[in-house]
């Protein structure tokens, strides 16, 4: 039995320089690399080319209602590391008569989308297009009330037929909470 003084062998001295070694780079390594925090959100965009259809004068337009719109994700093969900024994905999709997506189109309305032709905006699109294809709606429709029923849609008597819709979104993927110019919390806050 040792005494309870006596220094460590040289192997267990050793094996202690190694573990402090690997910690010592492992926390070294940890303050060299910073996460990065990822995002993605999307709004309805309407372009300035965007088709209308005029209406009869008692018709009423009801919009595609969205009942499943699962977000893209953050493209696994890019560097978030390696954006400048925000990345914005602008597409055209068309909403048919039963509520399903039946084409998804990018869409190109100037300098606030990014071009998608080459890498990164390809991975981007991808990410976008895999969604959307998944997203699905109440079918917008075109409501004729009855007779004297002012706009009221859901009387037994009105005439609801579905149509196709095209609808334009623009989705923003950002790193660290920063959109363009827009200042995030997390930096005022340093």
């Amino acid at each position: 039995m040792r005494p309870a003084h006596a220094s460590p062998d040289p192997v267990s001295r050793l094996l202690l320089r190694i573990v402090l070694g690997a910690m010592l780079a492992l926390a070294s390594t940890a303050c060299s690399t910073r996460a990065v925090r990822t995002d993605v959100d999307y709004a309805m965009v309407l372009p300035p080319f965007a088709e209308r259809t005029r209406l009869q004068q008692d018709d009423v337009f009801l919009m595609a209602a969205p009942i499943e719109s699962p977000l893209p994700l953050f493209p696994g093969d890019v560097d978030p590391h390696e954006l400048a900024g925000a990345v914005s994905v602008c597409i055209e999709l068309v909403v048919d008569e039963h509520g399903e997506v039946s084409s998804i189109e990018p869409l190109d309305i100037g300098s606030s989308c990014t071009d998608v032709s080459g890498y990164p905006g390809s991975s981007f699109l991808r990410e976008v297009t895999g969604a959307v294809a998944r997203w699905s709606f109440i079918a917008a429709a075109i409501c004729t009330p009855a007779e004297n029923d002012g706009e009221d849609c859901e009387s037994p008597e009105a005439m609801v037929r579905a149509i196709p819709v095209k609808l334009s979104y623009m989705f923003a993927f950002t790193r660290d909470g920063e959109v363009g110019g827009v200042t995030s919390p997390r930096s005022v806050m340093r």
